[in-house]
């Protein structure tokens, strides 16, 4: 069933992972050998040549999820490039910088959660409506009058974001705000 179907994705996508930092690794090393018997210098070349060879292990991976391994790789290669360039003194850093552009990527999703729910991808859609939905609670207060307008318009919210409401009080640990 789900297990199986779960076990058998997350297989897939660590055969890409270890396909690739082998595949990397192992032509470096084989690189530095065949060079050092040669009498050669190391060049910067190779190393980007065994990232382009080893790039091939994408296709071990499905191609639905191809895109969602290169957003789980992409902040790891931002983060890198962001390293070579402190290293050259090419970049600044900024005061809990990891906590701003933390903070900045949450209110995006957030943004998107209230407002666009259909965009989310749709793990992400899953995973913010567990956990956003057993620490909520939200009551409907419309100032509608007319009892088919309300109706229909939760349906349309609901359809959209099934936490979402036209008018609704958001509860949380007491306190309480009204969009």
């Amino acid at each position: 069933g789900v297990i199986a179907k779960a076990t058998a994705s997350a297989a897939q996508s660590t055969s890409f992972l270890a396909g690739f930092c082998s595949s990397y690794m192992g032509q470096i090393c084989l690189q530095r050998i065949i060079f050092q018997k040669m009498g050669w210098k190391d060049r910067k070349q190779i190393y980007w040549l065994a990232g382009f060879i080893s790039s091939a292990s994408i296709l071990l991976e499905k191609k639905g999820r191809r895109s969602e391994l290169a957003l789980y790789a992409l902040p790891r290669a931002a983060d890198s490039f962001f390293l070579i360039l402190n290293d050259h003194r090419l970049a600044f850093t900024v005061p809990y910088g990891e906590l701003l552009i933390f903070c900045s990527s949450m209110s995006v999703i957030m943004f998107f959660f209230e407002n666009h729910f259909n965009k989310l991808s749709p793990l992400v859609a899953k995973l913010m409506t567990r956990f956003l939905s057993h620490d909520m609670q939200l009551s409907t207060e419309t100032t509608d009058t007319k009892p088919e307008a309300k109706q229909e318009s939760n349906q349309e919210n609901s359809i959209k974001n099934p936490l979402r409401h036209s008018q609704s009080t958001l509860s949380l640990s007491g306190s309480t705000m009204a969009p």
